[in-house]
């Protein structure tokens, strides 16, 4: 099971400054005999891809450009050659079952800038081109999942006008509901979670995740995950802290001083309790030591 770290912190707290951190010492490590990794940082900001790539010089980032004027294709040519890729969100959905693949051979690590929109409506097909697909037998839809599924016994060779609509069914982006009613078909885009099983380690750097639509779309899933908060500074560095509910939390405790003054005066056996559980709320029972 790939492990997912969620990094919840407010914005200009050091998240994107801890992840480059990361990634440059993975770098320096990968020149001592550590085993190679290599990093795909999706952004939905063309801006925060090249800040990322002028951070990382000696990872040589590389954004994917058109091969036979599709991106994707670019992506699947970086990713067969083990390069270090920095992309959009948008470019992150157009990810094939053949992408997928070369991923499971590679050792990347997904970094998550900002929610990705995991479910969305579909509107890349007019109700005539869904009535052609279903009414030839090139789709159907998977009773299990709600999936809309390519034919691929009857139509397995096809090119044409709805070859994206082929990946996407391959991928299993799309899902149907009131399918038994014809003009009340919805199609729906989603975010294909096992898409995530294709890495050694997935970053999710937002702030608010316990709100989003995210969360509760990987917990519907059954994904499970860790949450962390940032603390440190450009002059001394960031590191990972335990993520406290900051809609519990104190002023103070939001400026960032909480996590000096709370581990020196926690016990060991409080910081043990700590370091076993995925999170700690502000009502947790931890003992401190007097002072």
């Amino acid at each position: 099971m790939t492990n997912v770290t969620v990094i919840d912190t407010i914005m200009g707290a050091g998240k994107t400054s801890y992840i480059i951190e990361y990634m440059n010492r993975a770098y320096v490590d990968g020149l001592f005999n550590a085993p190679d990794r290599r990093f795909i940082y999706v952004t939905p900001l063309l801006d925060e891809v090249e800040r990322v790539k002028d951070a990382c010089p000696d990872l040589g980032f590389k954004d994917p450009k058109p091969i036979h004027g599709r991106k994707f294709y670019g992506l699947q040519k970086l990713i067969d050659d083990r390069e270090n890729i920095a992309t959009t969100h948008e470019l992150f959905k157009l990810i094939t079952q053949e992408t997928r693949e070369s991923l499971m051979k590679a050792n990347y690590t997904l970094v998550i800038d900002e929610v990705l929109t995991c479910c969305d409506f579909f509107d890349g097909l007019s109700k005539h081109d869904q009535d052609d697909l279903f009414t030839t037998g090139k789709v159907y839809v998977e009773e299990a999942t709600n999936r809309l599924r390519w034919n691929h016994d009857e139509h397995g060779n096809y090119v044409g006008k709805f070859s994206p609509i082929k990946h996407l069914c391959d991928n299993g982006n799309l899902a149907v509901y009131a399918d038994g009613n014809r003009g009340k078909r919805v199609l729906i885009w989603q975010f294909p979670t096992e898409f995530l099983e294709c890495f050694g380690e997935v970053f999710v750097l937002t702030y608010l995740f316990q709100g989003s639509p995210m969360r509760s779309y990987l917990e519907a899933e059954g994904v499970s995950f860790d949450l962390k908060a940032v603390s440190g500074s450009r002059t001394y560095g960031y590191s990972l802290v335990y993520w406290l509910d900051p809609t519990k939390m104190t002023q103070r405790q939001r400026s960032g001083s909480w996590s000096q003054s709370m581990k020196a005066k926690a016990t060991t056996s409080a910081l043990q309790k700590v370091g076993s559980s995925r999170c700690l709320p502000l009502g947790s029972n931890v003992q401190t030591q007097p002072h």
